[in-house]
């Protein structure tokens, strides 16, 4: 069930123009037709309901706009930071920044150029997908658990969704709210598969995004969207000795690349102290595996989880 409205668009040029889509604040809720009518038409420039030729919608375009129609998604941000933690002075909010987001950063391809696919907290906010693994309650759940984490494409329930410390979550909003983090893994696929859009240096990754909505029926706060926190991949294995020696000579030509972490760590996420560790171990091409750790140490360390000593729950 959607809310009531009605929009319209055709392709121009390639791509989908919107010809007078309502503002979400005229959506009518859970009025008596639910169901919201998006017009497309796949005729070059035609009008609604030509029978003139002209290009075929692509998949991508067809679902970013009906998304956008009735407001079930919103585009998700990125955190991006100078230092390691995110509440640090040196953190920002970039709107439409995550590079993975086909309703924002990432542009809907078509069939043959490939797709990119929702997020796990927006597939999760529309309806579409559920979690694999969800973790509320009582955080003692997640001492030093090992989670394998399938690829979006595998299934509709593929991702891990955490509940968060609910501090300063408000209550007052027409909605319900409840903070939580969501973990995925995706891995484009082949032309025309899920997330075959994704281009090589974001596929094979695992996705840290923070998210206070919950699939209610309702269109998503657009004020408040999902936002990304890291991107994570397992950490290489050591170099074969001739890649070795060649660092050493400085002639290696991958030295310097910078991979992305490994390591993920929310400091408060359990309230004051209580921190979530999340660690990547390997990867292939169908899931990954993640270690989640909650430690209570005053200050952070990326090993206060790893030390094999007592000081994590």
């Amino acid at each position: 069930m959607v809310p009531d409205g009605v929009s319209s668009a055709s392709v121009s040029t390639g791509s989908v123009v919107k010809l007078g889509c309502p503002a979400q604040t005229a959506n009518v809720l859970f009025g008596a037709k639910p169901d919201s009518l998006n017009w497309l038409s796949p005729g070059g420039g035609s009008a609604p309901g030509s029978t003139s030729a002209g290009r075929l919608l692509d998949a991508g375009a067809l679902i970013r706009q009906h998304l956008l129609s009735t407001g079930f998604v919103a585009p998700a941000a990125r955190l991006t930071c100078d230092n390691t933690s995110t509440t640090g002075t040196g953190c920002e909010r970039q709107p439409r920044g995550d590079p993975s987001d086909p309703i924002g950063a990432a542009a809907p391809l078509d069939a043959a150029g490939g797709l990119v696919c929702l997020s796990a907290p927006q597939a999760y906010k529309a309806g579409w997908a559920r979690p694999l693994h969800e973790i509320r309650g009582g955080v003692y759940d997640i001492i030093d658990d090992m989670y394998s984490v399938p690829s979006m494409h595998t299934s509709s329930a593929a991702f891990v969704r955490i509940v968060l410390d609910q501090a300063g979550v408000s209550s007052s909003s027409r909605s319900k709210r409840e903070r939580a983090l969501y973990i995925s893994y995706r891995a484009a696929q082949p032309a025309a598969g899920y997330d075959s859009g994704l281009p090589t240096a974001l596929s094979g990754r695992v996705w840290v995004h923070q998210y206070d909505e919950i699939p209610d029926a309702r269109p998503a706060d657009q004020a408040a969207p999902p936002v990304l926190l890291a991107v994570l991949d397992a950490a290489p294995p050591p170099p074969p000795p001739l890649q070795q020696q060649l660092q050493r000579q400085g002639q290696d030509p991958d030295q310097g690349q910078t991979p992305e972490p490994a390591v993920f760590i929310l400091p408060g996420a359990f309230g004051e102290g209580a921190s979530l560790h999340i660690r990547v171990t390997a990867k292939n091409s169908t899931a990954a595996t993640v270690v989640l750790c909650r430690s209570t140490l005053t200050k952070e360390a990326d090993e206060s989880c790893y030390d094999g000593f007592d000081n994590d729950w």
